[in-house]
């Protein structure tokens, strides 16, 4: 009978931990190390279950309906705008902890305990505008048996929301997903913006699902909207048609049915399929996000060992072949040594090369905030004193943020590739095995800043003549009363300017108040071409704008200049420790061919005995870590990795060891 996944992840869990042992037993500490690090990073592992989608889609009152909770633990006002990522896991009690960013920590955050009445207080744009309390995430446990099984939950602020911020959040949560589910609604087809949004998930996570929300507002349209979505999805990403699941649902309805018990409502909701292919894509998938690759990772680490095993048996016998062997194991030693020890030229280079990336990845982010000012500069120019209107300018401000949120993802992107390159060339250029940390220029995080725009306030004489010079065009057409009564006007604002009987004042009043006077007497229909805003406002407008692109450039290049240092920093310290790790497992190899040499003629027999039940032991090890990973291809259909390897004839052969 097939496992279930809590019986495959409890018997791999055992098996990491017993060829653990079993390496510290045979003499391989540094393998029991590394199986130990293995076996750490697969105890905390979780199966990532997000909800993606634009603003006001549905997203929260989604999750909260697959959890069965009545009162939500994800915000559903009509007016709530997510703004701030939320997870939610299992937990005996519930707990919810608001994780604020805090420079003057220690670990540059502090913990706030809040009750399921103030989550949106933290995670809304309502209760936290523009995310002005710093709330880095909202934890949640909570004991939902829906979550028992090892999966959490996490709604992400939308995308294509009025603060391009929200967007980036959830962008660089996505790396994160084992599952996606991407929210649209029954109102109408995807838009550019999900479709953009769809590509750049689906490279992070194949594993997609569909919900198609408030199917009851538009039943007679639904299966329409459905299969354009379809086509659409299919143009931007290469998913065939049997992987596109799009399900549609009422999350009133199932509220309905949770809180009245109607079993109508429940079937009309969607959610009986909907669950269905959520559960059935989780318990598919998440045995090879969470147990597959930990299990495959032990196993080559008991394959070498067991290679270790194989050559030492066929060496036994050879003291000429052992001793050439250890001579070559100890000039390998002797050339890590200098590299450990003379270090500076690689250290240097890998120094040089971050630099490198770091100074691109400056230049493009330059580049970025040049694009995000020609923007407005186009604008300006198409719009002129318009511009000043401050519904103008605040949908300039938007189509700006944009640009820079979405382009950030292009420079994180090229900054993660050139990382890679640089550890694959490392890696390559020295025989070491050192990790990937293109995740963390993740840590390259946009958040936009508040136009503010302040007009310059002007004086009486500049306001009228202001006034004159945006109505001066287009008033042939007027009356000459119109001119007369703008004249007595004048009069007035002579007198006003200059003083009673001063004559220039008044002369000089009269003359403007004619002008000014015309397009008081034109109507209504005139006082449509007087403009609020002269040049001067414009040069407002430009000043804002300027003050906060170069804010947001600033604050993303120390972003990255920070990012920068601590790659640097990782990558010195990485390649430090698999040099450290690799002459560790060399003196453990010369030692055990030591042995070899030591036993004479009468001990061979026993030596190989009990070399021949150590690997019988590793060997078995090896076979049922094997039969897990065979039983985990059971739970998905996905692409089968390198297995560890069989031992052949060749691996008898003394031109090659396989030492590790």
């Amino acid at each position: 009978m097939a496992k279930t996944f809590f019986e495959l992840k409890k018997s791999a869990g055992e098996l990491m931990g017993q060829s653990g042992r079993l390496a510290d037993e045979l003499g391989y500490k540094a393998a029991g190390d590394s199986i130990r690090d293995i076996k750490s990073a697969y105890d905390k592992k979780e199966m990532m279950v997000v909800a993606v989608g634009e603003a006001r889609r549905g997203k929260s009152s989604l999750l909260n309906m697959l959890l069965n909770e009545k009162e939500p633990i994800f915000p559903v006002d009509l007016n709530v705008c997510t703004n701030v990522v939320t997870i939610v896991r299992y937990g005996k009690e519930e707990s919810i902890s608001a994780i604020i960013a805090d420079p003057s920590s220690r670990d540059g955050c502090r913990v706030e305990k809040i009750t399921r009445d103030r989550i949106s207080d933290y995670v809304s744009e309502q209760g936290n505008p523009n995310n002005y309390k710093n709330v880095q995430c909202l934890e949640v446990a909570v004991p939902n048996d829906v979550l028992k099984d090892g999966v959490v939950f996490v709604d992400t602020p939308g995308v294509g929301s009025l603060n391009p911020a929200h967007a980036e959040v959830t962008y660089s949560f996505l790396p994160n997903a084992d599952l996606i589910i991407f929210v649209t609604d029954a109102l109408a087809g995807m838009t550019e913006t999900e479709l953009k949004f769809l590509a750049r998930g689906y490279k992070y996570s194949k594993n997609i699902v569909f919900a198609l929300t408030k199917k009851d507002l538009n039943a007679g349209n639904c299966q329409v909207i459905a299969d354009d979505n379809r086509n659409k999805i299919k143009s931007a990403t290469d998913m065939a048609d049997e992987d596109i699941k799009i399900v549609a649902v009422s999350n009133t309805a199932k509220l309905r049915y949770l809180t009245g018990g109607n079993q109508s409502m429940y079937k009309n909701s969607g959610f009986i399929e909907f669950e269905k292919v959520i559960w059935d894509t989780v318990a598919k998938t998440r045995a090879k996000s969470v147990i597959l690759p930990y299990v495959h990772d032990t196993g080559q680490e008991m394959v070498k060992i067991s290679d270790n095993i194989s050559s030492r048996l066929a060496l036994l016998d050879d003291r000429g072949k052992t001793e050439a062997l250890i001579k070559k194991l100890n000039e390998e030693s002797e050339r890590l040594e200098e590299l450990d020890t003379k270090s500076v030229e690689w250290r240097s280079e890998i120094n040089l090369r971050c630099g490198d990336i770091s100074s691109d990845t400056l230049a493009k982010v330059k580049n970025l905030g040049q694009r995000a000012k020609d923007i407005y500069i186009d604008y300006q120019n198409k719009m002129g004193v318009a511009i000043c209107k401050e519904k103008q300018y605040l949908q300039v401000a938007e189509e700006v943020n944009s640009l820079i949120s979405e382009g950030l993802i292009d420079v994180r992107e090229n900054m993660s590739d050139a990382i890679g390159e640089l550890v694959e060339k490392v890696n390559y250029e020295l025989q070491l095995d050192i990790d990937d940390f293109t995740g963390t220029v993740d840590k390259i995080q946009y958040e936009s800043e508040e136009l503010k725009v302040r007009f310059r306030k002007k004086g009486t004489n500049e306001k009228l003549m202001t006034k004159g010079r945006n109505i001066g065009i287009g008033l042939s057409a007027f009356t000459t009363i119109s001119t007369v009564i703008g004249a007595i006007g004048g009069f007035a604002i002579g007198v006003g300017l200059l003083g009673v009987g001063a004559v220039a004042g008044v002369t000089a009043g009269a003359k403007l108040g004619s002008t000014v006077g015309a397009a008081l007497g034109a109507g209504n229909a005139v006082k449509e071409l007087v403009s609020k805003h002269d040049m001067s406002d414009v040069s407002s407008v430009s000043s804002a704008f300027n003050q906060m692109i170069s804010s947001e450039i600033d604050n993303i290049a120390r972003m990255v200049n920070r990012v920068s240092a601590e790659l640097r920093e990782s990558l010195l310290n990485a390649f430090s420790k698999k040099i450290n790790t690799r002459k560790k497992e060399i003196q453990q190899n010369i030692q055990h061919l030591k042995e070899n040499i030591r036993a004479n003629d009468s001990e061979i027999p026993k030596k190989k005995a009990l070399l021949s039940k150590q690997q019988a032991s590793v060997d078995t090890m090896v076979s049922s870590l094997a039969a897990i990973e065979d039983e985990i291809y059971s739970y998905n259909e996905a692409v089968r990795p390198a297995k560890p390897r069989e031992k052949s004839d060749s691996d008898n052969n003394t031109s090659s060891y396989g030492f590790i």
